[in-house]
């Protein structure tokens, strides 16, 4: 039975099994991407099995705890996310997302394998200037960083 077929029949027929069952062989699978996306406020309780995957890389979505993902996760996986999509991206001004991605940085900013980013697609038709201020703001952050480093 290929991948696909099985991937299938077991989200028809088994959608209330635990994290584990379905998407371990999914991940696996995936492993060659070496990401995975982790969407749900669970996430927080699942690091182990997180780790378990083999992926070493993670992007989270907006519920997860960013500062307890970048605690419990080892220092060489590649943390990624969680501006809001919705809230962060689409319903927001540019001074807003400019205030929630600076809050995200402070929060992770103790972590140099936090990358920054949406915690999950970008809805269509989300205003373009609150994407650059996005951009603009983390820019800004870790060039900031850097001449603290420099004199530091």
């Amino acid at each position: 039975m290929n991948m696909n077929h099985w991937m299938e029949s077991v989200i028809h027929t088994n959608q209330k099994k635990p994290f584990p069952l379905l998407s371990y062989p999914s991940v696996q699978y995936l492993y060659v991407t070496v990401k995975e996306l982790v969407c749900g406020s669970a996430v927080n309780r699942l690091i182990p099995q997180l780790m378990e995957t083999g992926c070493r890389a993670f992007h989270f979505g907006e519920s997860a705890d960013m500062a307890l993902m970048l605690e419990k996760l080892p220092g060489d996986y590649l943390i990624l996310g969680n501006i809001s999509p919705s809230a962060g991206f689409n319903n927001n001004t540019p001074d807003g997302i400019d205030l929630m991605t600076r809050g995200l940085l402070e929060r992770c900013r103790d972590h140099r394998n936090f990358v920054p980013s949406s915690g999950c697609d970008i809805p269509p038709g989300t205003d373009l200037d609150n994407i650059s201020a996005f951009f603009d703001t983390v820019d800004a952050y870790y060039y900031r960083q850097h001449l603290f480093d420099m004199v530091g």
